[in-house]
């Protein structure tokens, strides 16, 4: 029954039903007209409706062959979007993939070249090949500066650019930026001033790399073309936006140029380019970032006079802790030439031979000795053995790496340290990937740190402090030039003599020879100080200080507690040294 219904429904569609109902009605009344000119018109009748009703069939029939083929069109079409649509994902994907893979491919033997040049840098050079080395230098960091135009470019384009929200101090990293231009603005003699007004907040929310960013674009730019001038930063308050402005007194810009300037590989014109350099991203990154952020950035200038360019976004005021973040220009420490040895060995699995020498001379410089592997299999056999892992402070390792990886490596420590109860190793991840993500995943897999190639012996160091406690009695390491034996060796002359001055100080407590009660202390509270006992120097520096004699015999018992605890710690160095 229901295959009967859709075929009359079909038909009914069709117009036949009606066709046959018509004809069958129309036959009737000619049967029943009773005179000829009534059956003349009948016929006539007939014929047009027979007429009639082919052609409606014949138009229903081309009406449902074009909806079978719009149909079809419409499928086709769906179906070639569908393959586009994975075409596409499949592009992007491919271009993450690329990305990734050049960043690495990229930036690995740019680490070695910047790492050879600073370490040979520390070296004993004459004067000509200093300058040789700093224009080496000044050359790689600008290929570098290019690398990650091209990156961060490539990047905003695939959609990959995720952006961080964290307090910051504006008025600090404002500074920090005009801090690290200083050099070339001092060769170009060009004055850089920074203002910031008392309106903006103390601390804001946004993502300080991507701010500082586009101030090392807009600064830099103004500093390259400008000579003999002057460039002022200023950052203000404007309809509750933060409008940070760029201004220099430099060639400026012909106004048929501003219109397509903020176009990516676009610059004035070629001249331009031959004088100055460049890639053309840098303004265009600028504008993306800024877009990013919902904001704008504008550009007005004046040729012969100078130019202005000026970033408004969304202003959102941060909690004031009264304190300005830390900048890596002017706070960073200065590293000594050569550490002593700190007595402290970190195993480094590396694939590359150039950035295993690279970072191992860099760890030497900080003092540290240093063993390799050349993958992450090859690492965990050394970590395998309890005796070999006991000499490891830390862990630095590659993120990629044949047979197998970092996170891989840290999977596995990390697993084998739950299941035995082993203490937990320090892991800094060495990555040579700088697209979004890649910090957070090495941190989510195991790792306490990471650093991004090339790789600087202030970064290095800063993250080797964070995670490794300083080794004890450091000021001894480096009198003894890191010789563990004369250390020790002074350490218990130390003890040694504590113990007499101890017993000095309870016989001169006893007579009241406060000449002497005060000699003592000292020499204790100086031994205290190298035996970093500072729960028994308190007490000295207070027996020195104190004239009556009241308080003598308390605090000779403090301190007496506090430094034979010191005194004991420093006869085991040599056992828990090693």
């Amino acid at each position: 029954m229901p295959t009967l219904r859709r075929t009359l429904q079909r038909q009914f569609d069709s117009g036949l039903a009606t066709t046959l109902l018509i004809a069958s009605m129309a036959v009737a009344l000619w049967f029943a007209s009773q005179h000829w000119h009534e059956r003349a018109f009948t016929t006539l009748g007939m014929a047009a409706l027979a007429v009639l009703s082919i052609a409606d069939l014949r138009r229903r029939r081309r009406q449902a062959e074009d909806e079978r083929r719009t149909r079809a069109v419409l499928t086709e079409a769906k179906l070639a979007a569908e393959e586009a649509a994975e075409e596409a994902r499949h592009a992007r994907e491919a271009k993450g993939r690329f990305l990734a893979m050049m960043s690495h491919e990229i930036r690995t033997p740019m680490n070695g070249v910047l790492g050879m040049i600073d370490l040979l840098a520390d070296t004993q050079l004459d004067a000509d090949q200093r300058r040789l080395l700093g224009r080496s230098r000044e050359s790689s960091v600008a290929l570098l500066a290019i690398i990650n135009d091209i990156l961060d470019f490539s990047k905003i384009e695939a959609g990959k650019l995720e952006l961080e929200r964290k307090p910051l101090s504006l008025r600090a990293l404002a500074e920090d930026v005009c801090a690290s231009l200083s050099t070339e603005a001092a060769r170009r003699r060009v004055a850089v001033a920074v203002h910031v007004e008392g309106e903006v907040p103390r601390r804001i929310v946004g993502d300080p790399v991507r701010l500082r960013q586009i101030l090392v674009n807009l600064v830099g730019n103004a500093v390259k073309f400008t000579a003999d001038g002057r460039v002022d930063v200023h950052a203000g308050v404007d309809g509750g936006a933060l409008v940070m402005q760029v201004r220099d007194t430099g060639v400026g810009i012909p106004a048929e140029t501003l219109g397509h300037l903020f176009q990516p590989f676009e610059q004035a014109d070629a001249a331009t380019t031959r004088r100055y350099g460049g890639t053309g991203l840098g303004l265009s990154i600028v504008k993306r970032l800024a877009e990013l952020m919902g904001g704008t950035v504008v550009v007005t200038s004046t040729p012969g006079v100078g130019s202005c360019f000026a970033v408004r976004l969304p202003l959102v005021a941060a909690a004031d802790d009264g304190r300005d973040d830390p900048s890596p220009t002017r706070d960073a420490p200065a590293l000594a030439r050569r550490a002593a040895p700190c007595g402290l060995r970190a195993l480094l699995a590396e694939d590359h031979p150039i950035n295993r020498e690279v970072i191992g001379m860099q760890l030497a410089k900080l003092g540290w000795d240093c063993d390799w592997a050349e993958d992450g299999e090859a690492a965990w056999d050394l970590l395998q053995d309890d005796a070999a892992r006991a000499r490891y402070a830390a862990l630095l390792t590659d993120c990629h790496m044949p047979r197998l990886d970092g996170l891989g490596l840290v999977q596995r420590l990390r697993d084998d340290e739950r299941a035995h109860g082993r203490a937990h190793m320090p892991v800094i991840a060495l990555t040579a990937n700088a697209l979004q993500g890649e910090g957070e995943r090495c941190l989510a897999g195991g790792m306490d740190a990471y650093l991004t190639k090339p790789l600087l012996v202030e970064d290095l160091a800063a993250a080797l402090a964070s995670l490794v406690p300083a080794p004890r009695y450091a000021f001894l390491r480096d009198a003894c030039g890191g010789d563990l034996a004369r250390m020790d060796a002074l350490l218990r002359v130390m003890s040694t003599q504590a113990a007499a001055d101890l017993d000095a100080l309870h016989t001169a407590i006893d007579r009241g020879d406060a000449a002497m009660v005060v000699v003592l202390s000292r020499r204790l509270q100086a031994i205290a100080d190298q035996l970093e006992s500072p729960q028994a120097a308190a007490p000295l520096a207070a027996l020195a200080s104190e004239t009556q004699g009241t308080a003598w015999h308390a605090l000779l018992e403090d301190a007496r507690t506090a430094l034979r605890t010191a005194m004991a710690r420093a006869c085991n160095f040599t056992l828990s040294a090693t």
